[in-house]
């Protein structure tokens, strides 16, 4: 009996060796607004192995558990698997295109989080690139957001902003979105090549079409001032968007910092702007 007992513990040992959690951290190149819901991505996590798959593509669906980070987890047995893949899928686990490459558990070793280290993200094969290492024992990427606040001056009937390049869709799909607050989240370090396109949602070639192009490459706010002749930055109008009571925001003005806060301009030293 001793003898079946040790067997038995050995045989649930050695089944739920490679049972842990596992993260994964998604870049903000996948976390664009998806649907007309407003649903932002998830990841989830597929195994295939000899004996098959963990799930139906793409995978069972992950938890986050860092929003600002992007970091999502799942408790998974790597038993019996060959390698795995992170997929960005939505919130219902629904396929949203984008994924890791395959991973292969024997490189796994005591590693728990792969990070994705894809500038944009990959929509077909191989995938997107990333590395193991230890939640909580490295810091994690950092990721800062920042404003694109647009003065609308065009005279146009309809406007939009469609952009496309690092970090992507921060509109979504074309013909982007509208507004005049838009925002960006890039990596602590890494520069954006944001190319943007205002337009009056009419139609390339057609009769009507108008478009203004400005390109985005430092990781800072944005103050564009659009009319039908070309985009700027700054300008008095871009005053004219007055935060809401209790928030500070800061613009530049004819060229100057500027701190609008409770419904007042202050300067760069604290002096109120008449």
């Amino acid at each position: 009996m001793k003898k079946i007992t040790s067997f038995l513990f050995m045989l649930l040992a050695a089944m739920t060796m490679s049972a842990k959690t596992i993260y994964c951290q998604m870049p903000y190149d996948w976390w664009w607004v998806g649907d007309d819901q407003g649903n932002t991505a998830a990841i989830s996590l597929y195994a295939y192995g000899d004996n098959g798959s963990n799930a139906d593509w793409p995978g069972q669906l992950m938890t986050e558990v860092d929003a600002t980070q992007h970091i999502w987890s799942i408790d998974f047995d790597l038993t019996g698997y060959n390698a795995i893949i992170f997929a960005r899928s939505s919130q219902n686990n629904d396929n949203w295109g984008a994924k890791t490459k395959d991973l292969p558990v024997s490189e796994i070793g005591d590693n728990d989080l792969f990070v994705i280290s894809s500038t944009d993200a990959v929509w077909g094969d191989p995938g997107c690139d990333g590395s193991w290492t230890v939640y909580g024992q490295s810091e994690p990427v950092t990721y800062n957001t920042y404003h694109i606040y647009v003065t609308n001056n065009t005279g146009w009937d309809t406007f939009y902003l469609y952009e496309w390049g690092t970090p992507n869709e921060i509109t979504g799909g074309w013909p982007g979105a509208q507004g005049n607050d838009f925002t960006f989240q890039i990596a602590e370090g890494a520069t954006p090549a944001l190319h943007l396109i205002f337009h009056n949602n009419v139609g390339e070639g057609l009769e009507g079409d108008q478009r203004q192009l400005f390109d985005i490459t430092e990781a800072r706010d944005y103050n564009l001032v659009v009319t039908a002749e070309g985009v700027t930055e700054g300008g008095q109008s871009a005053v004219e968007n007055i935060p809401a009571e209790g928030k500070t925001v800061k613009r530049i003005v004819n060229g100057q910092l500027v701190i609008i806060r409770d419904g007042k301009t202050f300067n760069a030293l604290g002096a109120e702007v008449k």
